[in-house]
């Protein structure tokens, strides 16, 4: 074989592994799976005997976790008298020129894409109107749980329920958390599988200096019976 065949044949399986190597990088970079959307949920009670609702430090830390994670979905529903009413529902991913571009990495523009979501769902929610003055957070997280797959909830209430199989104000506030429970009928309670849930309002455990420690065992009451393992199975 002569000398300029040889490093003919040399070049070719040369050139071959090369571009074997690079289909197989090609087809490793087509098959990696991008991490799933994050879906946020938030829901609101909103009477009129209520605070406006607000976001707090935790809540909007947990919706900038999941936008800077990537793909992040946001929803916002309003418990009624019959069945939640979604207040808005948008897609609050950050993306390079428009709705349909690519991830923004650049952490700054990230931040401020970010903060223009939080700006309308903050509007939203000072918004919201509840004219019934009827709480009914149970119906709300039941229908929120029932909505397929992972989500991250956010429950901004007061904590009462005054309608309905745990309406609280048949009990009295400083009611029996067991008993009040047990009188529900089987399985209806909210079951919040593959959801974590973040409670926030004047009702989550946190006591104002302003208010009397007489108000609290009510508080804590109410707490206590949305926080019980029976009624969801919960990360916190």
């Amino acid at each position: 074989m002569s000398l300029a065949s040889s490093i003919h044949r040399r070049s070719l399986s040369l050139l071959r592994q090369g571009l074997t190597a690079t289909l197989v990088f090609m087809c490793c970079s087509a098959c990696t799976v991008p991490p799933s959307p994050t879906t946020i949920e938030i829901g609101i009670t909103a009477t009129a005997n209520e605070p406006a609702p607000n976001l707090t430090g935790e809540a909007e830390r947990l919706l900038w976790a999941a936008v800077d994670a990537g793909e992040a979905h946001a929803t916002i529903y309003q418990a009624q008298d019959n069945s939640p009413a979604t207040l808005m529902e948008e897609d609050i991913t950050v993306r390079r020129g428009g709705p349909h571009g690519e991830l923004e990495s650049n952490h700054g523009l990230k931040k401020k894409g970010f903060e223009t979501s939080l700006g309308r769902i903050r509007d939203t929610l000072a918004a919201a109107d509840n004219k019934s003055g009827k709480l009914d957070l149970f119906n709300l997280l039941a229908d929120m749980g029932r909505r397929p797959g992972k989500a991250k909830l956010i429950i901004a209430s007061n904590g009462l329920q005054t309608v309905g199989e745990l309406d609280l104000t048949r009990h009295g506030l400083d009611f029996d958390v067991a008993k009040a429970l047990a009188a529900l009928p089987a399985n209806s309670l909210p079951d919040l599988t593959d959801k974590h849930v973040l409670f926030t309002g004047s009702w989550a455990g946190r006591r104002s200096p302003k208010v009397p420690a007489r108000s609290y065992a009510p508080q804590r009451g109410r707490t206590m019976a949305w926080s019980l393992p029976q009624v969801s199975r919960r990360e916190l």
